[in-house]
C-alpha cells in the first residue's frame, strides 16, 4: 500500500467521522428543543395555575374578578387595584406564552386554546378597560397582536356569559 492509499484511506475515515459526529448533534438538538419546549409548557402550566388557584380559593378575590371583568365601575377604589393587579398578572402570562409561541417554544396545540381563552377575558369589558390604561408597558409585537385578534372579533362578553357560554352581546355604535 502506498502512501497515496493510505491518505487517502485517512481523509474518507475523516470525513465519516465528521459525519457521524454532524448526526449525532443534530439528534442532541433535537433533544434538547423537546426538553426545552417540555419545561416551557411544565412553567406556563404552574403559573397559570397558581393564578387560578389565587382567585379560586378566595371567594372575595373571586367576586372582585367578575364583577371587575363585567362592571369595573362598581368596584371600590381598592377592589380596582386588586382587580388591576389580577388583570396585570395574566396580561403577563399571556405575553409570556405569546412570545414563547413566536420563538417556536411552544407548539399550536398548546397555544391555540389558550390564545382563545385569553382573548376572551380581554373581550370582557374590565379586562378591555385595563388593556387599554396598560398596553404600551407591553412589547409592541405583542400588542400589535392583541388589538389586531381583538379587531378581528371585537364583542364584548361579560364573564358571566364566558362561564355560562351565553350569547356575547352585539357590538356597541
Amino acid at each position: 500500500m502506498n502512501l497515496d492509499a493510505i491518505g487517502n484511506i485517512g481523509e474518507a475515515v475523516g470525513a465519516l467521522a465528521v459525519v457521524v459526529s454532524l448526526v449525532y448533534l443534530a439528534i442532541q438538538m433535537r433533544l434538547n428543543t423537546a426538553s426545552v419546549r417540555s419545561a416551557t409548557h411544565q412553567s406556563i402550566v404552574a403559573t397559570s395555575a397558581t393564578t387560578n388557584a389565587v382567585i379560586a380559593q378566595n371567594k372575595e378575590l373571586a367576586r372582585i374578578f367578575r364583577v371587575g371583568c363585567d362592571e369595573l365601575n362598581q368596584l371600590d377604589d381598592d377592589e380596582r387595584v386588586q382587580f388591576s393587579f389580577l388583570v396585570s398578572q395574566f396580561i403577563d402570562i399571556f405575553e409570556n406564552l405569546y412570545l414563547h409561541h413566536r420563538h417556536g417554544s411552544l407548539d399550536d396545540d398548546f397555544w391555540r386554546p389558550r390564545e382563545e381563552a385569553y382573548l376572551d377575558l380581554f373581550r370582557t369589558p374590565g379586562f378591555a378597560h385595563c388593556w387599554n390604561e396598560r398596553s404600551q408597558h407591553y412589547a409592541t409585537s405583542f400588542q400589535e397582536f392583541v388589538n389586531e385578534r381583538l379587531a378581528d372579533r371585537p364583542e364584548s362578553q361579560t364573564q358571566r356569559q364566558l362561564l355560562l357560554r351565553e350569547e356575547p352581546r352585539p357590538p356597541s355604535a
